[in-house]
């Protein structure tokens, strides 16, 4: 991991940062359907948090889950609007340990 990675903790966003999400009136799209802040936040908790979505690449059932129509790109769509929903900057993707090739967590680069 380099100095300026930083390990994403799996804490969901707070009612606070959903509610300034939903404010927004640039709403993330899968083909014409909405990915609702709130439904995002809901369906990632759901399967474990952000880390667990991301290190076990949960976000084909996190469309699922939303009722989003399938592209081929869902996976990064739906990171994309988490990122821009919850303020997070930079690329977002798990990473491994160099020794037993076991999971770290979610890693901001």
């Amino acid at each position: 991991m380099t100095a300026a990675a930083t390990l994403v903790t799996p804490v969901s966003p707070t009612p606070s940062d959903v509610a300034t999400a939903e404010k927004r009136y640039n709403v993330r799209k899968i083909k014409g359907v909405n990915i609702e802040p709130a439904g995002l936040a809901e369906a990632v908790a759901f399967f474990g948090g952000i880390n667990s979505v991301v290190t076990q690449k949960k976000w084909e059932a996190v469309r699922l889950l939303l009722r989003l129509p399938f592209v081929s790109s869902s996976s990064n769509r739906l990171k994309e609007a988490w990122k821009f929903y919850f303020h997070i900057t930079g690329r977002l993707f798990s990473t491994t340990t160099k020794d037993d090739g076991g999971t770290l967590g979610c890693v901001v680069v």
